[in-house]
């Protein structure tokens, strides 16, 4: 009877500690599994808003973000590698064709 009490005193702790560890899992907030990197870069993009119409200069993509020259460049050149961004012949930069067949395929445009 000691060894059935025993097991089952063990076996109620294994699950009370599962469920706390289960239960700090979910109250956990979304800010906490933020990857930094990802939000700045979508701030660049974001800065390209209304680039349709007037492409955007790199100082006025800096002046909306508050990121550095360097950071702000390298963003700005990932999102022309994978077609978000395509830079004017001013030098200026504009939304790539990339975001408008993203808006199409999910019913934005």
């Amino acid at each position: 009877m000691t060894e059935f009490l025993v097991l089952w005193a063990t076996g109620f702790a294994i699950l009370a500690i599962g469920q706390i560890r289960t239960q700090k899992r979910n109250a956990r907030s979304d800010e906490d599994y933020e990857i930094e990197t990802l939000t700045k870069g979508l701030l660049v993009l974001e800065a390209l808003e209304g680039s349709l119409e007037q492409p955007v200069s790199m100082a006025r993509i800096m002046e909306r973000t508050g990121f550095d020259r360097n950071f702000t460049m390298r963003a700005l050149r990932t999102l022309r590698l994978k077609g978000y961004a395509v830079q004017h012949l001013s030098g200026d930069w504009m939304l790539g064709g990339r975001v408008a067949r993203f808006a199409e395929r999910n019913g934005r445009v």
